[in-house]
């Protein structure tokens, strides 16, 4: 949770600072490629069955 804070802040503050929403949307989607990438990494190996 407190990483999705400081996330949220940088991306408010690059909205702010740039006058442009698209620098933060770009932003937030290359965040959650790479935060999906890793999880997907992290766990390859697991079998989970449902």
């Amino acid at each position: 949770m407190v990483w999705a804070t400081i996330v949220g802040f940088a991306l408010g503050y690059s909205a702010l600072m740039t006058d442009n929403l698209l620098v933060p949307i770009t932003a937030h989607i290359i965040t959650n490629w790479m935060s999906s990438g890793l999880w997907k990494f992290n766990n390859r190996n697991s079998d989970v069955t449902s």
